[in-house]
């Protein structure tokens, strides 16, 4: 059996440069999608069909030669190429009743994720912790674990100021690699608010409460926030404190959550979970103008709470390890 795995590695000691040329990289794809978008929208009011990859592709070098977009010939040409391969898998999703999948929307500046492609010509150097990317050149990256298999493609990313590269590998895995579970154990196990996961053998885990912990804090980063002047210098400094805090909680959660159900997994053979609607559990007690709810503030509080547990979390983590 043949696997693709995605390992991912924060870029260290990038200049203001190298970060300006990133930004542009990733402007340049967002563009592309919007443009693209744009014309297949048309397309299909107007015949009923959408433009095809191959045509935009033609199209696209056709772009290049524009003096409006000239800015495109900066950018490694495959990145612009897989962003329109993109699209149309989002289109083909779109398609397919199966899926239930939204339509293509465009992208924001400020509200999509910050982040290109790169489908070939890089090189990983695990020894020296650095990347090549084409156009670019070589970065050092924080080699937290070394990957096996073979390189495929790597996408690199922007999060809270911090860029990143995820580098996707083809691992083949043998018959004689697959060894059956060291446990024989078989626990049930009930998911909580006041504990987090209680096991049918007597044990339990206390929750990790970590939105309440920083709640306080990202408060007071908000409202200062909401006292700036939209997209100004300040704006965005006060705009990436916030979700530096958001960032914060994620990765203590994430954090939490997988060394818990590792735990659980290599202990145990088989484990039973019910099946919880964490968004039933979470709906809105408000109620309407004609019959409005009742104890609104505590079903509020409990809501915030069992969001922030991450139920759903931890049995998806359970269920693929």
């Amino acid at each position: 059996m043949v696997i693709r795995k995605a390992h991912i590695y924060r870029l260290r000691r990038l200049t203001d440069a190298a970060k300006r040329r990133m930004m542009r990289w990733a402007g340049c794809v967002r563009k592309v999608w919007n443009k693209a978008l744009h014309l297949q929208y048309d397309a299909l009011e107007k015949t009923g069909k959408i433009i095809s990859y191959a045509k935009l592709n033609k199209m696209l070098t056709a772009w290049k030669k524009e003096q409006e977009f000239s800015f495109l010939n900066d950018c490694y040409s495959q990145s612009l190429q897989s962003t329109l391969l993109n699209l149309k898998q989002a289109w083909e999703n779109f398609f397919n009743p199966e899926l239930d999948a939204g339509r293509p929307k465009p992208k924001k500046k400020h509200r999509s994720r910050t982040s290109f492609h790169v489908p070939q010509h890089f090189e990983v150097n695990q020894n020296n912790s650095r990347i090549f990317l084409p156009k670019l050149g070589w970065f050092k990256y924080f080699n937290s674990r070394i990957f096996d298999g073979v390189p495929k493609n790597v996408t690199v990313s922007e999060k809270c100021g911090e860029w990143y590269v995820s580098i996707q590998v083809e691992i083949e895995i043998k018959d004689e690699d697959v060894k059956p579970h060291p446990s024989n154990q078989v626990v049930a196990m009930d998911l909580g608010v006041t504990k987090l996961a209680a096991f049918s053998d007597g044990t339990f885990v206390a929750p990790e409460s970590v939105f309440r912990k920083s709640e306080r804090k990202l408060a007071r980063a908000q409202r200062t926030l909401a006292r700036k002047t939209k997209f100004s210098n300040n704006w965005r400094k006060a705009k990436l404190k916030v979700a530096k805090i958001y960032n914060k909680i994620k990765n203590i959660r994430n954090d939490f959550h997988y060394k818990l159900t590792t735990r659980i997994c290599n202990n145990h053979a088989i484990v039973i979970v019910e099946n919880l609607n964490v968004k039933s559990m979470t709906a809105s007690a408000a109620g309407t103008l004609e019959e409005p709810g009742t104890n609104v503030k505590a079903k509020s509080g409990l809501n915030k709470s069992i969001l922030d547990r991450a139920l759903g979390e931890i049995i998806r983590q359970c269920d693929y390890k």
